[in-house]
Parts: structure tokens; sequence; C-alpha cells
């Protein structure tokens, strides 16, 4: 893939276990269904509406990782992908919508919004070291250009800034909403999520990519016997 190719974000696997770009197809299978049970979840917490709007996520392989690529015009392809007669939106609507002319209800401004959530939640987890609900007693608040932060003490005394909004939708996370991306995390394949080098950085950003090591695997995966599926007819 050059580094010039236009796309919004991307999941991958880095390491010795797919240094030449592959990944088995069980594993490929569930790192696609956890990737797009994430999306999936967020995207409906954010615009309940939506729920009737199909979409696919473009996969890409390239020699050192393994990676699923969001395109930059999704708002295009999601357009294109609409279950005939099930959408709240008419084409029209929903054509605007992907050319982000409705304002901040653009959907590649809804996707972005996903991505910067689901990096805020892997921020938020290395963090406090759990992705279980708690309730912060200590906190801190500071403006920066219009974005409230918030700051969360974790058992250490370190200090954490997060967006308000993306705070707030941390303490509704299932627990095992990572579950089926991080099971396939192992000592030589890291995950990582982040934005398209091209991609401009909001103020709202973590700022940079974010990461799960083998080391932070238990912070996000949890084993059960019965594995709580968030939507269940994609398994």
């Amino acid at each position: 893939m050059e580094d010039n190719e236009k796309y919004l974000a991307h999941f991958k696997f880095e390491g010795n276990l797919v240094k030449d770009g592959y990944l088995d197809a069980r594993k490929s299978a569930e790192a696609l269904i956890g990737i797009d049970e994430i999306f999936r979840y967020f995207l409906y917490k954010k615009s309940p509406e939506l729920n009737a709007v199909e979409f696919d996520l473009p996969v890409r392989t390239r020699k050192g990782s393994w990676e699923t690529l969001i395109p930059e015009n999704i708002g295009e392809l999601i357009q294109l992908a609409l279950v005939s007669g099930g959408a709240i939106y008419g084409g029209s609507a929903l054509k605007k919508m992907g050319q982000n002319d409705v304002g901040d209800f653009g959907f590649k401004d809804v996707f972005k919004g996903i991505v910067k959530g689901i990096k805020w939640i892997v921020q938020i987890g290395k963090h406090l070291k759990t992705l279980k609900k708690r309730k912060f007693d200590k906190v801190e608040f500071k403006e920066t250009k219009g974005v409230q932060f918030i700051g969360i003490y974790n058992d250490a005394g370190e200090i954490l800034y997060v967006p308000k909004v993306y705070l707030e939708l941390f303490t509704e996370i299932p627990e095992t909403i990572f579950n089926r991306l991080t099971q396939l995390v192992e000592d030589e394949r890291k995950l990582k999520i982040g934005f398209s080098p091209n991609e401009k950085v909001d103020e709202d950003d973590t700022k940079k990519e974010v990461s799960i090591s083998i080391n932070e695997k238990g912070i996000f995966y949890k084993e059960k016997e019965e594995e709580d599926v968030l939507f269940p007819e994609l398994a």
C-alpha cells in the first residue's frame, strides 16, 4: 500500500506472526467480525436511527502487517450499500450526508468520531488497567480550543485528560467489546488502531496511534465460558 493512499483509519496487527501480511482464515474472520461489532456498537450509540444502514469494511494486507482499512469515502459506500427501503433517510439526504453537506452530521464525521472513541477507550483502559465501570471521585477539568477535557487519575496517581464525550462513552462500554480482536494479540502480534497519516488531527483526538500488546491483553480480553456477543447475528 502506498503511503499516500487515501483512507480514513486502520486496524492492523504487526509482528513476526504477520510479517508477510498473512493471518489464517479463522483468525481473519474473528478479527473482521470483531471490528464490525465494535463499529456497529459505536455507530448505533451515536446514531440509533442508522441501524438500518448496511455497510462493508474493506480489507487490505501488505507485507509487515495485516490491515483492515476504513475508506475515506465511507459515506458514499454506505449509500451504495443501503438496504432497500430500510433506511430512515431518503437517498438525497444520505448523499448529502456522505458528502459532509449537512453540518456536523456527515457520514465521514460520524465514522471519524467512532475511531476517536475507540482510540480513547483503549487509552483509558490502559491508563486505568481495566475496562470496568468505575466512579471517578477525583477529577480535574480543562478546556482546550472549545473541547472540554476531564482529567482522571489511576491507582498510580497519574492523570489522563479525556474529552468529556468519550469519558461518558467509557462509562457505558461493555467490558468484552474488544474480546474478538484482542484474543489474537500474542507475543509477536500487536494490535494497532489509528488514523491515516493524511487525515487531519482533531483537537479531541488522542493525537497518536494506540496499540495493545501482549502485556496489555488482560485489560481488554476477558475469558468467559459463554462470551457475550454484541451482535449475535454476525456470529
